[in-house]
């Protein structure tokens, strides 16, 4: 035989050879699903954790079991590895099944089936769930949950300071607060920080030529609070030039020693500054992305409809229950008139109209003007005319108008400004109409 010939079939032997000895040793074992073990509950974040061998060939999930007898299917799963929190190399996510829960003592099974398989629910034979295609189980696990009992708000109040060559972030004391969550934008990008301590954070890095923002979430000491704290409004942008010069509101930034950030917050209708019921304020407060009228420590629920600021008489805000309603721009009625409130404040500088109920309103100065009736220009328009009553655009309005000594048209409550002659047909007389006037008319 050639030499080629030879290597080939020594090639060919020897993968014969190996194949053989493979097909006579046994197959790998897969680790037993029923070795799922080490289950734990981590109440701070809300996480049910638990460990099994080799677990990366199976897809859990887990069956949980509420104080009502009622059993729900968690699918929220995922391998972990080393983390913080001293995970387990599994996790059962439960915050979104928890936060709606009531305090009281849950019951665990977490469920092994093969990868590539959907869950299959059946009735366990007592009203609730088993899993007909599991191929192993862990032992029932208890654990105790309580649901929190107050809101904890995030920051009020952030200020961007100097301090020697760093830029610092300093926000509001929040009472009984320790943890903060950061969500922080530099231009477009995203990246999320976490404050232990204190109530400031260090940039350190700053790049020229960014623009920065952040937004916190706010926790207890013990993380309780955890399913029920809200994003705060996003900080003031600080803006970083080619230079490094750092503004806010196009102004430099205060100097750390200058500065005081006093935190706000409503609880229950009482206005806190710093922790404290704060009786003194008389007035108009921003908090929690809205104003709250204030009087004697407490919110003025009495307050409704236009109401003057205390301490700023030429300022009106429209108000439920003492607060403002932000989101209202529009006509508003109070005390028998009409204003045009912007975000919630009277706005005195607008003129012109208005879209309401299916019609429009002339406004001047924030009101409408009750008074105009017949035609009147559009303030912001005044190549259009409109025939008012009482302020109002008549808009169903068809027909010869007087206004001045001549005869306009109106068609559908604004005049017709058409630039060609043309005949109009209104109740059985035909106008010839160009640029507004009506030039003749005779019998339709």
């Amino acid at each position: 035989m050639e030499k080629k010939q030879i290597k080939l079939f020594a090639v060919i032997v020897y993968a014969f050879m190996i194949l053989s000895v493979s097909l006579m040793m046994p197959a790998k074992v897969k680790a037993a699903p029923e070795s799922i073990s080490g289950i734990e509950f981590v109440t701070e974040k809300a996480h049910l954790l638990f460990t099994h061998e080799d677990g990366r060939d199976w897809k859990y999930a887990a069956v949980v079991t509420s104080p009502d007898g009622k059993d729900t299917l968690v699918k929220e799963v995922s391998y972990t590895g080393t983390t913080s929190y001293n995970m387990k190399p599994y996790a059962v996510y439960l915050l979104n099944y928890l936060k709606d829960k009531p305090s009281g003592t849950y019951t665990v099974i977490v469920y092994a089936i093969n990868k590539g398989e959907e869950f299959t629910e059946t009735d366990n034979g007592q009203g609730g769930i088993a899993i007909s295609n599991a191929v192993g189980a862990s032992e029932p696990y208890t654990f105790s949950w309580t649901a929190p009992t107050k809101r904890m708000m995030a920051p009020t109040n952030y200020v961007w300071v100097k301090r020697g060559n760093y830029i610092v972030l300093r926000w509001s004391f929040v009472p009984n607060a320790k943890h903060y969550d950061m969500e922080i934008r530099k231009g477009g990008s995203m990246s999320f920080a976490t404050v232990n301590e204190g109530s400031e954070y260090i940039f350190y890095g700053i790049e020229p030529g960014y623009t920065y923002k952040t937004r916190m979430k706010t926790y207890s000491p013990d993380y309780s609070q955890y399913l029920d704290s809200n994003w705060s409004e996003f900080t003031p942008e600080l803006v970083i030039d080619q230079n490094g010069n750092a503004t806010v509101n196009g102004e430099p930034l205060p100097d750390d020693a200058d500065v005081t950030v006093d935190n706000i917050s409503i609880v229950n209708g009482f206005y806190y500054v710093n922790g404290v019921i704060d009786t003194s304020k008389k007035g108009f407060v921003n908090y929690d992305g809205s104003k709250f009228l204030i009087a004697s420590g407490r919110v003025v629920t009495s307050a409704n409809g236009m109401v003057q600021d205390p301490e700023h008489r030429d300022i009106w805000y429209y108000c439920a229950n003492g607060q403002v309603a932000t989101k209202k721009t529009g006509l508003v009625q109070y005390n028998g008139s009409w204003f045009y409130v912007e975000n919630g404040r009277l706005d005195t500088t607008y003129n012109g109209l208005v879209d309401y109920d299916n019609s429009k309103f002339l406004v001047a100065r924030g009101r409408i003007v009750t008074s105009k009736n017949g035609l009147g220009q559009d303030p912001n328009n005044t190549s259009r005319w409109y025939f008012f009553a009482n302020g109002q655009a008549q808009l169903k309005k068809q027909g010869p108008v007087s206004y001045g000594g001549t005869v306009f048209f109106v068609s559908y409550g604004l005049v017709d400004m058409s630039p060609y002659s043309h005949w109009v047909t209104c109740n059985g007389t035909s106008y010839r109409v160009m640029n507004g006037q009506v030039l003749e008319s005779k019998p339709a």
